[in-house]
């Protein structure tokens, strides 16, 4: 119990150790800006982003077979031309009415890994796809934000929200925090009670009326 209890202290602070896959289909200026973000993001608590090419991982298949072997501990993808899709949705109203922002990047991952703490890196991949709609917005939006009808309601939607992400349980383990209960947690203080229970029965028995009765 000491050692399972003192492997989770601070483990927030050792997430780095944790692989993710990002591969740029997009080569545009969505896929720029996920790596902007992660340089912003980066750091102990937050797992290690590897920028591998579209060569390596022809297909999204490649992908997940890589998240699937446990190269990877997850993996996000801009798709490709999530920049000219969102380019035209900002000069075009017609376009921008039927925009959808969440095909933009792509994340598959398995929570069987690691399933403790699957979620709280889950939310770290939220936070990117967060961090690089910022970064668009910053400077891509700010660009192209005397051109565009801004008063139009579905294209300043999309410039608000030009950017978010579909993800992918490979292998949904919904677990969470609850082996520490229903493992060694529960199991020791039932063994621990066991044998002070049995250890009292023994003394009594070794002290009581039948050890007078054989005497």
């Amino acid at each position: 119990m000491s050692y399972l209890y003192g492997s989770a202290y601070h483990d927030g602070s050792r997430y780095s150790s944790m692989k993710l896959l990002y591969v740029d289909y997009d080569q545009g200026s969505v896929g720029e800006s996920v790596l902007t973000a992660y340089d912003s993001l980066k750091g102990p608590s937050f797992p290690k982003l590897i920028h591998q090419s579209q060569e390596q991982y022809p297909t999204r298949a490649d992908i997940q077979q890589a998240v699937c072997i446990g190269e990877y501990w997850g993996a996000i993808y801009s798709t490709q031309n999530a920049s000219s899709r969102l380019s035209t949705a900002l000069f075009s109203p017609e376009v921008a009415r039927s925009y959808d922002n969440s095909p933009a990047l792509q994340s598959t991952w398995s929570s069987t890994r690691y399933s403790a703490y699957a979620q709280s890196v889950f939310s770290n991949l939220l936070q990117i796809t967060e961090a690089a709609a910022a970064v668009y917005r910053n400077t891509n939006g700010t660009d192209v934000l005397p051109l565009i009808n801004a008063s139009d309601q579905t294209i300043a939607k999309t410039i608000l929200s030009p950017i978010s992400a579909t993800s992918t349980d490979l292998h949904p383990m919904p677990q969470g925090v609850r082996f520490y209960y229903n493992t060694v947690s529960m199991v020791m203080p039932i063994i621990i009670q066991f044998f002070f229970h049995n250890g009292t029965e023994w003394n009594y028995l070794a002290k009581g009326p039948l050890r007078q009765a054989l005497t």
